[in-house]
């Protein structure tokens, strides 16, 4: 992340200007009579956020912070569909830190050589089963959207930018309309079949632990003080009460006005 005066801004905005001319010409050469109304309504309102990210001496106005703004609102039920290009982005990301672990006592690095087709090849079939538990591994199956293959990218950042104990990730792979999680399985037993029974010494001990571990997630500097959301997708998600989410067309959020409304 440059910080603001940095001597590399030019280049990195050079970057992004091309690899957005790239986007756009790819469009064009998939379909060239479609329209770019809906392209450049949505990469041109990724672009000015990815200036923010850059540095926010930039002065980039906000977008879809209007009162009736369409860029902000809710939907039940279900979350918006993101683009197949992002979806494969993300999984080839995960895969890609899951290829490149170093330390030789996680499982990502144990997992290596190990492919995605073999991996699934452990999992039952046929089944709406969603978690398999397959001897030192854990295969959760996730809808194939953003938002649930992001808890993957999730635990390998928490694992990568804290000290909080979380599985590691082995593999993401995507199998028919759905993307199961490869992961290590964690010790321990359920907290909700436990706490009803648990002594109060012992749950005074677990909240503090829970204190320790929500602190030391709050200690996690933002990429820019632009940012709000998710650090892969930059997707926000809200949901007390309904499920609200900016993806797809609905921009991300990067000024504190703009997670105001949303909220």
């Amino acid at each position: 992340m440059a910080s603001d005066g940095s001597a590399q801004l030019p280049q990195q905005i050079d970057e992004l200007n091309r690899a957005t001319l790239q986007s756009l010409i790819r469009k064009v050469e998939r379909n060239p009579p479609q329209p770019l109304v809906d392209f450049f309504r949505a990469e041109g309102d990724q672009y000015t956020r990815d200036l923010r990210k850059l540095s926010s001496a930039i002065n980039v106005p906000d977008v879809g912070t209007s009162e009736n703004s369409r860029f902000l609102r809710a939907s039940t039920f279900s979350t918006p569909s993101a683009s197949e290009e992002r979806i494969d982005a993300l999984i080839e990301a995960i895969n890609r830190r899951c290829l490149d672990e170093q330390d030789h006592q996680s499982p990502a690095f144990t997992y290596r050589e190990v492919t995605g087709q073999h991996l699934m090849s452990l999992v039952p079939q046929d089944t709406d089963v969603r978690i398999h538990f397959l001897d030192d591994l854990v295969a959760k199956k996730v809808r194939r959207d953003l938002v649930a293959i992001e808890e993957a990218a999730n635990m390998q950042h928490i694992r990568h930018l804290t000290s909080i104990p979380v599985p590691h990730v082995v593999r993401v792979h995507a199998h028919q309309y759905s993307v199961y999680i490869f992961m290590s399985c964690m010790p321990g037993v359920d907290l909700e079949d436990e706490w009803l029974t648990m002594p109060s010494v012992a749950k005074k001990r677990i909240i503090e632990q829970l204190k320790k571990m929500m602190s030391n997630l709050r200690s996690v500097p933002p990429p820019s003080p632009c940012y709000f959301g998710s650090l892969e997708s930059h997707i926000c998600l809200d949901s007390r009460l309904i499920t609200r989410v900016t993806v797809g067309l609905d921009p991300p959020i990067t000024s504190e006005a703009e997670f105001n409304r949303f909220l």
